[in-house]
């Protein structure tokens, strides 16, 4: 908006002008997030290995001293099942499942704007972060982001 008044150009103009410096300049990453960008002060880490699982609507899973050591480990991604169409008569799962990692940031990281990067969820979900819901997603397999530097607990 600022730019179009005060250079008063078409949209399309606008748009053109915005969008050919930007790719000029990108730097190279992959679009799944997971790469730093040297220059940036960005920094990426790896949270996929050893999630608890559970294919349940567990109450209370959520809170912080919730006790999910008899959950699955799995690692990410992961999918509910792996099961042809055939393979359940049409219906597979379609209830709750619970993912839940426990990992304690490092202090040199604190007073930074820290993000959890999911590259696709199926379906719906919400993200809660010691005991508070950060983010809720509805779409199937789209990525999106929840910034959770508030909700840490420092190690």
């Amino acid at each position: 908006m600022l730019i179009m008044d005060s250079f008063r150009l078409p949209s399309l103009a606008i748009l053109l002008l915005c969008s050919l410096p930007i790719f000029a300049v990108q730097p190279q990453y992959s679009t799944a997030g997971f790469y730093s960008l040297p220059g940036t002060g960005r920094q990426a880490y790896s949270l996929n290995l050893a999630w608890r699982f559970i294919k349940s609507d567990v109450p209370g899973a959520e809170a912080v001293t919730f006790d999910d050591r008899k959950w699955q480990v799995v690692s990410l991604p992961n999918g509910l099942e792996y099961l042809p169409v055939e393979a359940s008569g049409g219906i597979n799962y379609q209830g709750t499942a619970w993912y839940r990692k426990h990992f304690t940031p490092g202090v040199a990281l604190k007073g930074k704007q820290l993000f959890l990067y999911f590259e696709a969820v199926m379906g719906k979900c919400q993200v809660w972060v010691n005991g508070v819901q950060v983010a809720e997603h509805f779409g199937g397999f789209l990525p999106f982001s929840a910034e959770i530097s508030q909700y840490l607990y420092w190690g």
